[in-house]
């Protein structure tokens, strides 16, 4: 995905040299923006709890890939891969050609749309993970720089995970990983 997202910045015109901005800012403001994601989620779940529990069992297919224990550095290590790959190939690639070709509202609404549509996800999940696409894709276009977006995707992407395997277990879906628990039609 990194190789993708670095062909389409350099076919935009864009010098490989320019894709990822290593400096302390993009750092800092990738914190702060993973930090603010976490804040509004974790509020909108405390608001409303069944929706929780609704994402985690509309989820539940990820059961499969955590263990009865959480495992920190798993969910560091998946975190860490899908904000680096998911974001040079959907905000540094595709959002900055489209936005080029068709302007930046539209770059932003095709990458945010691939976004979601790749996780082949259940209308209600693929419907936040556009949502989140949008967000994403708009920081990106604010700010300039793809490593802020990279961070403060890993950093929801481990919170959120970790959330989701609380919430799983909760709900008896790490239990016996040899029984799968029914889902519940959408």
């Amino acid at each position: 995905m990194v190789g993708a997202g670095a062909a389409m910045w350099v076919y935009s015109g864009r010098g490989l040299d320019t894709f990822v901005d290593l400096g302390w800012r993009p750092v800092a403001q990738g914190l702060i923006f993973g930090l603010i994601l976490i804040v509004v989620i974790a509020a909108i779940f405390r608001l409303f709890p069944g929706f929780l529990e609704k994402t985690a069992r509309l989820q539940a297919r990820m059961a499969a890939l955590f263990a009865r224990e959480p495992n920190g550095a798993a969910f560091v290590g998946i975190a860490i891969c899908a904000g680096i790959g998911e974001e040079a190939a959907f905000r540094g690639g595709l959002q900055t050609l489209a936005g080029d070709a068709i302007g930046p509202v539209a770059g932003i609404a095709i990458s945010a749309l691939a976004f979601a549509l790749i996780h082949m996800a259940r209308p209600l999940i693929t419907a936040i993970i556009l949502l989140i696409g949008v967000v994403f894709g708009l920081v990106f276009w604010w700010t300039g720089s793809l490593l802020t977006v990279m961070i403060g995707h890993a950093v929801y992407d481990v919170w959120a995970l970790r959330v989701l395997h609380r919430e799983l277990g909760r709900l008896g879906y790490l239990d016996d990983p040899d029984t799968p628990k029914t889902e519940p039609a959408v």
